[in-house]
């Protein structure tokens, strides 16, 4: 007998739509939350995608989620998640021991052991851009990330013409900004990936006849010269993926940037810890992480019938966790509509609350490699900005059917 069948444990309450992908685009980042409400539940069962799911949140989902000996997420990312910000073939549609090898290979270059020359070559490039904005109006959301790209291709070791570069930095922009669009946004996503991977071809090919010359230490030649168990190198279109696995993700600090660029103009007393405190700017930036939206909700397969809180999720269920529920659930955060950085002062650490860049364990588990990488960027543009004076436009106000969330109108600042 199955643990399905089992008598003791509760039916899911089901959405009665026959499939409810369409409902989900209508609604975006509520679309979770308005049914674990409706139903007085942390799961629920649904159809997405033409298939069967279950969404889960609340206190102890994301610990579930990430258990890899319950859940797999090898073919689990849609098609268009895959044709515009993730790429095929790379770490991210992995598991098991495939998966943390190929993990390991990103945390050689990557890691906690990375992080001063990571600190300083983003406060450096920080620096540089800021300087440039005396005088101006700033979009900060498309300054940020020029900035972090610039900061990225020299952190991989990508050689890249002057000329080219506001053109590459837009094309992983519209990648990492049309994932969840519909129509133009989603299409000039598809067009964007499609360039940026025949470019990174060319540098792994570059790279590994010899046209290319780059550091043994760099990203770009880890990954061109990396073998798999059986000896054998990616092939280039896989490593051209993992390349832009490397470069892609830092763009959507930006995101982050641009809602705490307008923090520091609406909350002034906090500008000056966070330009002289390393541990105060770490909870404004943690703050700023857990309030601005970025990931609406991730998928996994259960790789058996798994049991949660008196459920059963079914073996091949699709299984999807609320990560923005999870963010503003009062039982987890209290008073969670309030931006209070000081949440974080003597609040265990817990690496299943907090999950822009996944949960769990960054070595072993599905936790995002790079997080590390941005919280150093993070921490150069949050305290590059609490030393500038200047005044922002906008409302911390998001679009929350837009997928990812931007404010409703940009921010602009002004007598910088």
């Amino acid at each position: 007998m199955t643990l399905a069948a089992t008598a003791d444990v509760r039916a899911l309450p089901r959405d009665p739509w026959p499939d409810s992908t369409a409902t989900l685009v209508f609604e975006g980042y509520n679309f979770i939350g308005n049914r674990r409400k409706r139903f007085a539940a942390d799961a629920f069962a649904c159809r997405l995608l033409f298939r069967s799911a279950v969404c889960i949140g609340g206190p102890g989902a994301a610990k579930l989620f990430y258990d890899t000996h319950q859940f797999r997420r090898g073919s689990v990312a849609p098609g268009r998640v895959l044709k515009t910000l993730l790429g095929e073939g790379g770490i991210h549609g992995l598991d098991g021991a495939p998966h943390i090898r190929r993990k390991a290979m990103f945390l050689t270059f990557m890691g906690p052991h990375t992080l001063g020359p990571i600190r300083e070559l983003m406060q450096r490039h920080w620096r540089q851009g800021v300087g440039e904005w005396r005088g101006q109006t700033v979009p900060v959301f498309e300054r940020a990330q020029l900035i972090l790209f610039r900061a990225m291709k020299e952190f991989a070791g990508v050689p890249l013409a002057r000329e080219e570069v506001s053109q590459r930095a837009a094309d992983l922009a519209a990648m990492v900004d049309g994932f969840g669009g519909i129509g133009p946004r989603y299409w000039k996503a598809r067009l964007a990936r499609i360039r940026s991977e025949r470019w990174a071809r060319d540098l792994i090919r570059g790279i590994r006849n010899g046209a290319i010359e780059a550091h043994p230490e760099k990203a770009i030649t880890i990954i061109a010269h990396y073998r798999e168990r059986d000896g054998q190198p990616l092939d280039e279109a896989t490593a051209a993926v993992e390349l832009l696995n490397v470069i892609r993700p830092i763009m959507a600090a930006a995101y982050f940037i641009e809602y705490a660029a307008l923090m520091l103009d609406r909350m002034p007393s906090l500008r000056k810890e966070v330009a002289e405190d390393a541990a105060a700017r770490e909870r404004f930036i943690n703050e700023v992480r857990r309030v601005c939206p970025f990931t609406p909700f991730l998928g996994v397969e259960a790789c058996r019938d798994v049991e949660w809180n008196g459920h059963v999720i079914p073996a091949e269920t699709l299984t999807v966790l609320d990560v923005y529920g999870i963010h503003n659930d009062e039982r987890i955060w209290p008073r969670p509509q309030v931006f209070d950085p000081n949440r974080f002062i003597g609040r265990r650490d817990d690496p299943y609350s907090l999950i822009p860049q996944g949960g769990g364990e960054h070595r072993i588990g599905h936790r995002c490699a790079g997080e590390w990488l941005t919280m150093e960027a993070l921490h150069a543009a949050t305290q590059s900005l609490a030393l500038l004076r200047y005044s922002a436009t906008g409302a911390p106000e998001f679009d929350l059917i837009r997928i990812p969330a931007r404010m409703r109108a940009p921010v602009m600042l002004s007598a910088v």
